[in-house]
């Protein structure tokens, strides 16, 4: 049986995103540009190309897909004018559909009856970002959760055929606050966050750094951070992760050529901006991993961070080995809720 999740609160926090439903079928609302997820959290991996037909768009899906490849799934996405909250609820729910196995990939006409545009109780209006004119239905084989199927609308632009979902029309951010610096390695870096009371910080390990956000004054740097707990993946590698291996091949001798899957020179993340929202965002992550709620939900104000890699000099360049950063000149960019101070 085919059934819809049209209830308000869904539309008003998914960003009109549907959910895998257990034994039946699920809408799932999306629309981005596929520009290679450069606006969207994650980068286009090497050989993806756009879509040149609704078929090539399922073609592309189905190779993404058995392939486990969530990038892949990611870039066939118009992630334009889309929202964090959304994308992070986009990134979940990719990776929780790929644990089944695809039995079939089909382009099916719209629904007459669908619903592609919608106001929340705020009164900001949602609609999808590009007309929608297929849809593309995903049939799973038989599994222990009992999914069956999953459809995302398809949406169509300068001849290329992506998948979509909706995105708020007007403006949700503030004026960006942005650093730039150098670091090297072994180094930390400690940034105040303007008069917001958040830092911005750069712990090292072996390989590299990882990229966090805590209140200012907050002591427990071990626990879950702001942006950790607002960034998927939650396992394998991060964006928040920034390690010298990354940026070479699997057996370390020439720059990566694609056989390393992980983030490059451009890192984008989310974080919330209260330690209470990142107890709710663990709590709802919590009850929606255990398949104790159909949604993850978690309905809290986020932000939007993007670290770019300027200059970058490796070490450790041993044929086998794990390469290191030796230093490294980046540029911060962080962007806030215009709701918040």
């Amino acid at each position: 049986m085919h059934r819809k999740r049209f209830a308000p609160i869904v539309l008003l926090v998914l960003g009109i995103i549907g959910a895998l439903l257990v034994g039946g079928s699920a809408q799932y609302y999306v629309t981005h540009r596929s520009s290679q997820l450069q606006s969207g959290g994650a980068q286009t991996p090497q050989g993806i190309s756009t879509p040149k037909t609704p078929q090539d768009l399922a073609v592309a899906y189905r190779r993404a897909h058995d392939a486990r490849d969530r990038n892949a799934v990611l870039a066939l996405f118009y992630l334009h004018g889309v929202n964090e909250q959304a994308r992070l609820l986009i990134t979940l729910n990719v990776s929780s559909s790929l644990r089944y196995d695809v039995d079939s990939v089909e382009i099916i006409e719209p629904d007459t009856t669908g619903i592609y545009e919608y106001s929340s109780p705020a009164g900001l209006v949602y609609r999808t970002s590009l007309p929608v004119t297929h849809h593309l239905k995903v049939n799973y084989k038989k599994n222990a959760d009992g999914v069956t199927t999953n459809t995302y609308f398809v949406g169509t632009l300068d001849g290329g055929f992506y998948l979509v979902t909706d995105a708020p029309q007007g403006a949700t951010r503030s004026n960006p606050f942005h650093f730039q610096s150098r670091i090297s390695r072994g180094s930390i870096r400690v940034f105040p966050v303007g008069a917001r009371e958040l830092i911005f910080r750069l712990t090292p390990d072996e390989y590299g750094w990882t990229v966090e956000m805590y209140p200012a004054g907050y002591r427990d740097l071990n626990g879950d951070g702001l942006a950790s707990i607002a960034t998927p993946p939650y396992h394998g590698v991060n964006p928040l992760q920034i390690e010298g291996w990354h940026f070479r091949n699997a057996r370390n001798t020439a720059p990566n050529d694609g056989s390393v899957s992980a983030p490059q020179t451009q890192r984008e993340f989310w974080f919330v901006l209260t330690k209470a929202d990142a107890q709710t965002v663990a709590y709802a992550y919590d009850q929606y991993n255990r398949g104790k709620t159909p949604d993850f939900s978690p309905n809290v104000p986020m932000g939007k961070g993007e670290l770019v890699i300027l200059n970058l000099k490796l070490g450790n360049l041993v044929p086998g080995s794990r390469a290191w950063i030796e230093s490294m000149d980046f540029s911060v960019t962080l962007e806030f809720p215009i709701s918040t101070k």
